[in-house]
Order: structure tokens, then sequence, then C-alpha cells
């Protein structure tokens, strides 16, 4: 049991790493269709790779934030059971939002190569103007960035051992929450560096100490699970 927690751990520990970095660089790659001239599909078709590339690299980090949130729902479930399940849900939900997102974004890349540019501008609007995506990708709080701030509040929790990594989540809390409204897209791309940075030093903590014993694995390793079934 004790070696299967330790792959878990280190498994666990990879995911934390790869998911929140490839929303960070990939977010980074898309940078310059952000900041390139003309509308929304012309600043598409001219930076297309930059938009395809960072788009998959952030798909590889959503895709890694499944397992990443359990092997962090296993670290504070027990101090905070409630607060892992509302945290990890959360963070399921947005990490399912984030696929959807970018498949709409692959979808309108598709569309800015459309000729005439009318007709790719017709099909985006008519993407846009769908209930379901103007309240799943446009109106719905950031679920993930929720769902981090919960754990955040469980690192805590879970006493001294735990004060490095928790602080540093909090100051990307604050990064997250403060950087978008001073610098809108870039500041948001701070922010989930910030994240990154932080949530590194997480796996990093995990990789360290391994996950938390079940009562069971405890009770086997002081031979208590033993005597029991002996009397049983």
């Amino acid at each position: 049991m004790q070696s299967i927690r330790s792959i878990n751990s280190t498994f666990g520990s990879i995911c934390i790493f790869v998911a929140f970095g490839g929303l960070f660089i990939g977010r980074m790659m898309i940078y310059p269709a952000a900041v390139a001239k003309g509308n929304f599909l012309q600043r598409l078709d001219s930076e297309a790779t930059a938009w395809d590339y960072g788009h998959r690299v952030m798909l590889v980090g959503a895709i890694a934030l499944i397992p990443a949130l359990l092997t962090l729902w296993a670290v504070i479930r027990f101090q905070s059971p409630r607060l892992a399940l509302s945290a990890t849900c959360l963070g399921i939900f947005g990490a399912a939002l984030l696929v959807g997102q970018f498949a709409l974004d692959f979808a309108m890349l598709a569309a800015a190569q459309i000729e005439p540019r009318s007709a790719g501008q017709a099909v985006v609007d008519s993407l846009q103007s769908q209930p379901f995506v103007e309240l799943a990708f446009y109106k719905l709080p950031d679920l993930l960035q929720l769902g981090a701030v919960l754990f955040v509040i469980g690192f805590w929790r879970q006493g001294k051992e735990w004060r490095w990594p928790a602080t540093t989540a909090t100051l990307a809390v604050l990064i997250s929450l403060v950087c978008p409204l001073l610098w809108g897209g870039l500041g948001e791309r701070i922010a989930l560096g910030a994240f990154w940075i932080a949530f590194s030093f997480v796996a990093f903590k995990i990789f360290c100490i391994g996950l938390p014993a079940t009562v069971q694995e405890r009770l086997n390793h002081d031979g208590l699970g033993v005597a029991s079934n002996n009397r049983q």
C-alpha cells in the first residue's frame, strides 16, 4: 500500500505541475493573437499557428487537471473533507468548461479561415449567440479559480508543515484577483504564472512527503489492524 501511495504521490505531483504549467504556457503562446492588429478574425488568421498550438498546450493542461485535482483532494480530505469535496467538484467542472472553451476557440480558428470573411464572421456570431455558450463561457465565474481558493484554505488547515505552500498559494490567489483588474489579458497571464509557481511548491511538497495515509493504513503500520483481525 505504501508503494502504491508513493506512485500516486509522484504521478499526482507531475500532473499538478503539467496542469498549471500547460495553462500558463499555452496562454502565453496565444498572446500574439491578442495583441495583433485588426478585428478578432483577422487576428486569428494572422496568428493561426500561435492560436492552434497554444490551445493544444492548454488542452493538455486542462486534461491533466483531473488527476491533479484528485491529488489535491487526497491531501486535504482528512482535515477538511467537505472543503476538499467542494474544491474538487468546482475544479473538475471548471476543467470541463475549459475543454469546451478550447473546442469553441478551435471552431473560431476554422471560421477565421473561411472566405469570404463575412461568412466566417457569421459562424462566430452564431456560436457566440447560443445561450449555453454565453452562460458557460462568458457569464459564469471562474470555477477553477474558486476551487483553487478552497484548496488554499485547506492547505492552511493542514498545519505548520504546509505553511509555505499555503503562503505561496495565497499570494497567487491575491495576484489573480488584482492583476487582471490592472492589466487585463496580460494580468490574467501573470495570474496563471503565479498559480503555476505556487502549485509547483505544492507539487514538490506532495512529492517529498507523499499523500496522507488512510486510517486503515495507519492502523496496519502500528500493528493494530493485525491485532484487530486476530481477535475476530
